[in-house]
């Protein structure tokens, strides 16, 4: 990196950080009407007078401590001290979720030591869930300024990935089909396993203005098991332009994949795509996407040749700082060659996210699904129709982590019903995950 071109980052990183302290003159130590007296004392150095002169505002409060904890960090970040204020930041926040004033000095902090995507995380509670407009005003400020100085990002996962039926095969040992009865055979039925997933992405903005930019990002996904058949990769990428306008954000673009199953080439998809995010009132986003595939088979499969066209839309709502929710809707219509394997599927969702105190993240979520296919199933006057039910969660802790990857266990359970009894299934997967942001 040149020395123009870091005296740049420094000079934009400082500029971000002075417009985030308009912050102090909303959540400081103490409330909004303490006065002046403790944070000049701070600037000067007073350290134990500005601990005395708080202790004498907030006399007789049941939240002095909190305060108090607060101020110590302040204290340390203006002596220098950015590993110890991250420290009793993060404490605090660990007892009260909530306390919005240390949420700002640990994001501030984070930026400073240069911890971007974690100083984003911080922000982004702060900007969704604040009750007050100038803080989440100051919040998407600061944050958009963040991912500004890391155009260029990346991210890798390892996983292990135990699944009481990898290949989503039947319970069933016979099935009948126009009153013939039918044996499956051990391929089509259901089979449990232990696969290793592998993979990363990369994300790179090129700015077009303050407001509109072009996203280009990739990414690579790998999955192994002890039988190769259910071996799986796929790499994709796309390329949109960003727009942001105030309170909206909108992107369209081009998308690309290729999937390879068994090692060997067995799909590539590619075309539009588009996204945008409202924001409806303080702590509430409404967000639509949609987008229409070319799907191309490798010749082994070409009768499932044709398009795919998917639409969504989704609630989000943040009660606090620690705790939000979304419901989502999704329509998906695909064509092939052939009328049985066309349908039209409707999935809908409800997810729950909590911080807990002490530093456990969770999410829950149910979601349903059904399937509905357009042409009679083969040796049937049926059509088919699926419903799919499934419950999870995942689970990790916001201070652990090796070498950097942070790790995640999630559970999933899922059972369809069909009219078409092979395609009855259920299934417990298990992922344990480690991540990293680069």
């Amino acid at each position: 990196m040149s020395c123009i071109s870091a005296c740049c980052r420094l000079f934009v990183l400082g500029v971000c950080i002075t417009a985030l302290g308009i912050f102090q003159a909303v959540a400081v130590a103490a409330p909004a009407q303490q006065p002046n007296a403790i944070i000049g004392l701070l600037e000067a150095g007073e350290y134990d007078a500005a601990r005395d002169e708080l202790r004498r505002f907030l006399a007789g409060r049941k939240d002095t401590s909190l305060h108090i904890a607060h101020l110590e960090g302040l204290i340390a970040r203006h002596k220098g001290e950015d590993a110890k204020a991250v420290e009793i930041f993060r404490f605090i926040l660990s007892r009260q979720p909530n306390f919005t004033p240390s949420r700002i000095e640990l994001a501030k902090t984070l930026a400073s030591e240069g911890h971007f995507d974690s100083a984003s995380y911080q922000l982004r509670i702060i900007e969704l869930s604040s009750d007050d407009p100038e803080v989440r005003r100051q919040a998407t400020s600061f944050g958009s300024a963040i991912r500004d100085q890391k155009p260029l990002s990346f991210s890798g996962y390892f996983s292990i990935l135990p699944s009481t039926n990898v290949n989503r095969g039947t319970g069933n040992k016979t099935i009948t089909i126009g009153g013939a009865k039918f044996v499956i055979n051990d391929e089509g039925r259901q089979q449990s396993g232990v696969g290793v997933a592998a993979g990363g992405s990369f994300r790179r903005g090129f700015a077009l203005g303050d407001q509109r930019q072009i996203l280009w990002s990739g990414a690579v996904d790998t999955k192994k098991y002890q039988d190769r058949q259910f071996d799986e990769t796929t790499l994709s990428t796309s390329v949109a332009i960003a727009q942001k306008l105030r309170g909206f954000n909108a992107e369209i673009g081009l998308t690309a994949d290729h999937q390879w199953r068994g090692w060997q080439p067995y799909m590539l998809r590619y075309g539009v795509f588009a996204n945008t995010a409202y924001k409806l009132m303080p702590l509430n986003t409404l967000s639509f996407g949609g987008s229409l595939r070319r799907q191309e088979y490798d010749d082994r499969f070409a009768y499932r040749d044709g398009w795919i066209a998917r639409g969504s839309i989704a609630f989000h709502h943040a009660y606090t700082p620690t705790l939000s929710m979304m419901l989502s809707a999704n329509v998906t219509a695909e064509r092939t060659t052939l009328n049985h394997l066309d349908h039209n599927d409707l999935q809908g969702q409800f997810q729950i996210n909590k911080n807990w105190a002490g530093g456990l993240m969770t999410n829950f979520f149910a979601k349903a699904e059904t399937h509905h296919y357009l042409g009679p199933f083969p040796g049937t006057t049926i059509t088919r129709n699926d419903t799919l039910w499934s419950l999870g969660m995942t689970a990790s802790h916001r201070d652990f982590s090796y070498h950097g990857f942070r790790p995640e266990i999630s559970y999933q359970y899922t059972k369809q019903i069909s009219n078409i009894s092979f395609y009855d299934y259920d299934t417990h997967d298990i992922g344990i995950y480690l991540t990293r942001n680069f």
